[in-house]
């Protein structure tokens, strides 16, 4: 069978940093993410077997579905250019019609009954078409039902991965971690990059600043060679700007104080700058420091030059 992919990745990620002093927290936002996955079809389903039939039809109603929602926003988006002109009001946007779909998934579920083969594929396709039409909730528990009834299931990762971007959206960032973990193995080299990149983001957001950090790690020293110069390298930059955002915190316990051990020599003993991307992570980390007026800024170049890191 052909399994479900997600085709594309595209990550804008904008670091906002606060010159609050030595102690304040940068003020990062999170990132706004946006995945286009691509359905495959399911060439591995028997045909003849009505769960596996009603899948079929559920697949071929989403493919209805997105070809007359594409022909529909063609025209508002014609009708639109002409109401502005005219200084009047656009119509309502199209929206992803998808009722069919979902019908049609939860028939083959019942149909099939726990001992299906493809109840997986059909969990999968369900939360995404809840979740595309805006039944967020619904979606997540037939996600859960996947990765909970069918941990092994080549769709487990995707899952994991969907129910960790809906945890980080509501801002459960420990349960969103909890996912995005779950789905750093994925064999989708660009589902196992996008859930490193982002469970370094959950630690973040759950104060957990060593585990961010080891998270983001792993990105930037991640082999670039082959399909992960498109899968992991598009999100190294991001990662090591994470970084040194983190590395400039004075304050990783979350108590509104400097650390006993914050400054350069805690840095330096995280990435001496032998290691794979540390040069890069040290660049980033005096940046914001420079940015920030950090009282910090001069302490670290004269550590860096003394260690031979910068000219």
């Amino acid at each position: 069978m052909t399994r479900t992919r997600v085709g594309a990745l595209a990550v804008a990620l904008l670091l906002g940093l606060a010159g609050a002093g030595p102690v304040a927290r940068a003020a990062v936002p999170k990132p706004q993410v946006f995945i286009v996955v691509k359905r495959a079809s399911l060439p591995g389903l028997v045909k003849g077997i009505e769960p596996n039939d009603l899948l079929t039809a559920a697949e071929r109603a989403v493919d209805r579905a997105e070809a007359l929602y594409l022909k529909a926003m063609e025209a508002w988006e014609a009708e639109m250019e002409r109401a502005l002109e005219q200084g009047e009001e656009p119509g309502p946007m199209p929206t992803l019609q998808l009722d069919e779909a979902v019908k049609l998934a939860r028939e083959a579920l019942a149909k099939g009954g726990e001992g299906w083969t493809h109840a997986d594929a059909a969990r999968y396709l369900l939360g995404w078409a809840l979740s595309e039409t805006e039944r967020g909730a619904e979606g997540a528990r037939a996600w859960e039902e996947l990765v909970g009834k069918t941990p092994k299931s080549p769709y487990a990762a995707e899952a994991h991965l969907r129910l960790g971007e809906r945890a980080f959206r509501l801002g459960r960032a420990a349960q969103a971690a909890g996912h995005y973990e779950a789905a750093t193995g994925a064999a989708e080299p660009s589902v196992a990059a996008f859930a490193t990149y982002m469970l370094g983001w959950s630690r973040y957001q759950a104060g957990d600043r060593p585990s961010a950090i080891a998270a983001f790690r792993r990105v930037v020293v991640h082999p670039m060679a082959g399909d992960a110069a498109s899968t992991w390298g598009h999100l190294r930059q991001d990662a090591v700007a994470s970084l040194g955002v983190i590395l400039a915190e004075a304050d990783w316990d979350g108590d509104d104080r400097m650390d006993a051990d914050a400054g350069p020599a805690r840095v330096l003993r995280l990435f001496p700058g032998d290691g794979p991307g540390d040069r890069d992570v040290l660049r980033a980390w005096l940046q914001v420091l420079r940015k920030e007026s950090a009282p910090d800024a001069e302490r670290a170049e004269a550590a860096l030059r003394e260690r031979g890191l910068m000219p």
